[in-house]
């Protein structure tokens, strides 16, 4: 950025120069040059006050520029430990209702309240626990939205979307499995732990774009990253082929199986 005197000086030179040709068209006589002087005065302050006008707004796009960067700098910088405590976060929320979904198949529903709550053998529904979500990473994951163009917060969006969802559900489950009236399936279960390990996923893929500016508009995720994701909450598919039928029906099929 030029600083101010080059372009009053720029302003002031070709001013000169387009009066001194002006001058040497027209050949002005001797009486008429104090208008001619003041002509070319008044031109030249409309020049000047042009040039600064675009100077300061530069200078001011400028300014907007460099605190844009330096904060989304600063968010990048948290993003990473954000996105990790989001990940722990929903590895532990696969686990709850991969657990749901089993006591709820070794007890139905409907005798959990019935004859069969408390029997010997016959786990309680109303046993699983499901944590909350960091607020401080939540936080952070705003911040980096706020400190992003609108290109490059897309993801992230994305990523608070399903997380609220995610975590809404998961107080559904409290508020349902404590309702006589309500209908809680084991189906319903393993569904939640699919659409937790695609939140899994969003995250695990916005580590490296946390890093640079080099964004996607969307995250897409994979059946690949879906079965990673249940690998890491220990949800093998092998042993619960339901987890598999409903990831395959929409993610569609993948025989490869995450590295350890």
């Amino acid at each position: 950025m030029a600083p101010l005197r080059q372009h009053l000086f720029a302003a002031a030179y070709t001013v000169a120069l387009l009066g001194g040709l002006a001058a040497l068209w027209f050949r002005p006589a001797a009486s008429e040059w104090p208008a001619w002087v003041q002509a070319v005065g008044s031109i030249a302050a409309i020049v000047a006050a042009i040039w600064i006008a675009q100077w300061q707004a530069a200078r001011e796009r400028q300014k907007e520029d460099e605190l844009r960067l330096r904060r989304e700098r600063a968010a990048r910088a948290v993003t990473p430990l954000a996105l990790t405590q989001i990940c722990a976060w929903a590895e532990n929320t696969m686990s709850s209702w991969h657990e749901a979904a089993r006591r709820i198949q070794a007890g139905p529903f409907e005798r959990t309240f019935g004859e069969g709550m408390g029997e010997p053998g016959v786990p309680d529904p109303a046993e699983v626990l499901f944590s909350a979500v960091p607020d401080p990473a939540v936080r952070d994951i705003q911040a980096m939205i706020e400190a992003c163009s609108q290109e490059q917060a897309k993801p992230y969006v994305a990523l608070l979307q399903v997380l609220q969802v995610q975590q809404s559900r998961t107080r559904g489950y409290i508020a349902d499995i404590n309702n006589p009236q309500a209908i809680m399936t084991d189906e319903y279960c393993l569904g939640q732990v699919i659409e937790t390990a695609e939140l899994y996923a969003r995250a695990s893929e916005l580590f490296d774009h946390a890093r640079d500016d080099k964004a996607e508009s969307e995250t897409q995720v994979t059946r690949q990253q879906i079965r990673t994701a249940l690998y890491m909450a220990r949800a093998y598919e092998a042993m619960y082929p339901n987890l598999a039928r409903i990831a395959d029906r929409r993610y569609g099929a993948q025989a490869a199986a995450p590295e350890a």
